[in-house]
């Protein structure tokens, strides 16, 4: 297992980098502590504390003009579970970019999140893209890194593909690209046998475009796999944008054809797999000048059974109101949600209030109500306070609250 990276150096290099370069450099680092109490209806009581840490860091004109460092990840602490006290870690971004050419030409090298149009995903490598005067030509290889952070098999699990852009003008544009990506499965323990998965192999072209006219934006992506033609997803968009004080704000009609979760080389694809569409339809709306409403109806389509959500809300100044309905294959929910954002002075006061019921796919309607208020005060220039308690009401606990402290320090 690749391990690069741990919480001390974490630390050391955020404030070195700050004393060292000054005011090339901005972000920040949080350290937080998450607790909750959980008593159930046999008045057994559950404590629970963990510690996270994140950090966000970006420095521009190291060692040459025109570059930039980019560094983001997590660490987690679990002082409860001695099995558990050592720190996970979750590296996003760890990068170092270049530009040449009077900026045509940019080079991103590390750890980095590449989107593609025919696919995206984080990798350990290399991405470059030099831009014409209609054409943006883009190509990436590196190691594939899977949702846990690390991998063990850069070979395995790589990715590496490339597009071009081809950008007629600032209304219309069209992308091609294809892509290559891998990732390994460990060995599955199944009795006495070991269960070996090939890796998941993706071989895609994708094919985007994009077309403005006024108030309208239409966008369309289609993704195929590249043995067969055959199709694994498609996003079709109409988007309305109002003006500032139009009445009508914003409307947004969406299709979604998604390809099946479950890989076919997966050892889960034992169990039926389909795709799933989906029809989304949004809006935002000016009811006066103070008042504001907004809705979103969401249809999803999977197999022979269908899934629906439905929402609707309206806000004034400070405070905001939502109804929302879900039934279907996913199980079913009625919500009314209220909220509402104060400043007093230097402090930042949010409240959320949460009360409905639920079933799930198959039984009893159970009542559910959450109630989360959240605190932030700035310290001095560069430190800021943070809090969050959430108390939760439902059959299975008489007592479910949750408490969240923070501290962060920006440069």
């Amino acid at each position: 297992m690749i391990k690069l990276f741990n919480s001390k150096s974490f630390i050391l290099l955020l404030f070195l980098t700050n004393l060292a370069f000054g005011s090339k450099f901005q972000g920040y680092f949080s350290t937080n502590t998450y607790t909750f109490s959980r008593q159930n209806q046999e008045d057994s009581t559950l404590i629970h504390t963990r510690f996270y840490q994140s950090v966000w860091l970006q420095g521009r004109d190291l060692l040459i003009k025109n570059s930039r460092l980019n560094v983001s990840g997590v660490f987690y602490t679990d002082p409860v579970n001695p099995f558990q006290n050592e720190s996970v870690y979750q590296i996003y971004n760890f990068n170092y970019s270049t530009s040449w050419f009077s900026q045509k030409m940019k080079v991103v090298m590390g750890r980095q999140f590449q989107y593609s149009v025919s696919d995206a995903g984080r990798m350990d490598g290399v991405s470059t893209n030099y831009t014409f005067r209609q054409f943006q030509l883009t190509g990436f290889i590196g190691s594939y890194v899977p949702a846990t952070g690390m991998t063990d098999n850069p070979v395995e699990n790589h990715f590496y593909g490339g597009e071009i852009l081809w950008k007629k003008s600032k209304t219309f544009d069209v992308r091609l690209g294809y892509s290559d990506k891998s990732h390994a499965r460990p060995v599955y323990r199944y009795g006495r046998r070991n269960i070996e998965v090939p890796p998941s192999i993706k071989q895609r072209i994708g094919l985007q475009s994009r077309l403005n006219r006024g108030n309208l934006t239409f966008y369309a992506r289609t993704r195929h796999q590249v043995r067969n033609f055959k199709l694994s997803d498609l996003i079709l968009q109409t988007v309305y944008k109002g003006k500032r004080n139009q009445r009508l704000q914003n409307l947004v009609l969406e299709y979604n054809l998604r390809e099946p979760r479950v890989p076919e080389n997966s050892i889960f694809s034992v169990f039926d797999t389909y795709s799933s569409q989906e029809v989304s339809f949004k809006g935002r709306l000016l009811l006066s000048q103070q008042l504001t409403g907004w809705f979103h109806i969401r249809q999803v389509f999977f197999n022979n059974d269908q899934s629906s959500f439905i929402s609707l809300g309206m806000g004034v100044k400070k405070y905001k109101l939502d109804l929302i309905h879900q039934n279907g294959y996913g199980g079913s929910s009625n919500r009314l949600v209220i909220g509402t954002y104060q400043s007093i002075g230097k402090l930042v006061l949010s409240s959320r209030i949460s009360l409905g019921n639920y079933r799930l796919i198959e039984g009893d309607w159970s009542d559910l109500s959450t109630l989360t208020i959240s605190a932030s005060y700035p310290i001095w220039k560069k430190f800021e306070i943070s809090s969050e308690i959430q108390v939760l009401k439902n059959k299975y606990y008489t007592n479910d609250t949750r408490f969240q402290l923070g501290m962060k320090y920006r440069l």
